[in-house]
């Protein structure tokens, strides 16, 4: 059996919770996260993840920005919720799930030189069906061929095996892997999904594997899901064009399998 690609769409919102893009649908703005997030649910969205912005301010409220679309978004939608805000201990992964939050993403880089161990102490805090661990990662050319390496918040590399450190991930308690491309491909000015690391990740992992990129038509997710993620997360639907009914009919045109969007 088949099972059916993964639309995660992203609504990114600053340290007020308020978000970065309004999305416009039959007429109407919405300027609200918990009102943009209610569009993308009915367009057939299949996940709601809500982002704070990573370059909001590092004196902001940090987790406690999405207290109020989180809060809202509990008894509105019947989809999976997902936060990812910066996550430093436990603590602030429960603050999350405390919220409403489904599942939290937590990015690894975050445990220093012990991500397995940071991300076991959160899944024994807030539960290992919870704990998304997010990889930002780099590529470099090795005596050996290509190297994935972590990165940290910087950008900076950590001398970490981006490859190694996921096969330890699932006995860690994490339930799904993010990748998280952190530099621009090649002659291009954004961060695509990286399709060899999926391929290689996902041959090695039996989680989920997610990938996350800067997508502008719905064929940049179809390159990460063909080559294996099991979902992308994208806030390509963010301002409702394409629609998220649009881009599953393109995605299933291109031989993938999605689950059916209602407003297509």
């Amino acid at each position: 059996m088949t099972l059916a690609k993964r639309i995660c769409t992203l609504v990114l919102v600053d340290d007020t919770g308020r978000p970065r893009q309004k999305l416009e649908k039959g007429g109407l703005v919405a300027d609200f996260a918990e009102a943009i997030a209610s569009f993308l649910a009915q367009d057939g969205a299949d996940e709601i993840w809500l982002r704070l912005d990573p370059t909001s301010s590092p004196t902001g409220k940090g987790a406690n920005a999405l207290f109020a679309p989180l809060s809202a978004l509990e008894s509105r939608i019947f989809l999976p919720l997902v936060a990812w805000a910066p996550v430093q201990s436990p603590s602030d992964a429960r603050l999350l799930a405390g919220f409403g939050a489904d599942r939290v993403v937590v990015d690894v880089n975050g445990g220093g030189a012990d991500p397995v161990g940071f991300i076991s102490r959160i899944a024994a805090t807030v539960g290992a069906d919870r704990v998304v661990a997010a990889l930002s990662v780099r590529r470099s050319a090795g005596e050996k061929g290509v190297v994935w390496e972590l990165v940290d918040g910087a950008g900076q590399g950590m001398k970490i095996d981006a490859l190694a450190l996921c096969e330890l991930l699932p006995a860690a308690g994490a339930c799904e892997v993010l990748l998280v491309p952190s530099v621009p491909a090649p002659q291009s000015d954004r961060v695509v999904h990286d399709g060899d690391l999926i391929e290689q990740v996902a041959s090695r992992l039996s989680i989920p594997v997610l990938s996350a990129g800067d997508d502008r038509e719905p064929a940049d997710l179809a390159a990460a899901l063909l080559m294996g993620a099991d979902g992308v997360v994208t806030s390509l639907f963010s301002t409702g064009a394409p629609t998220v009914a649009a881009g599953k009919a393109a995605l299933a045109e291109m031989g993938l399998t999605v689950r059916p969007a209602d407003g297509a």
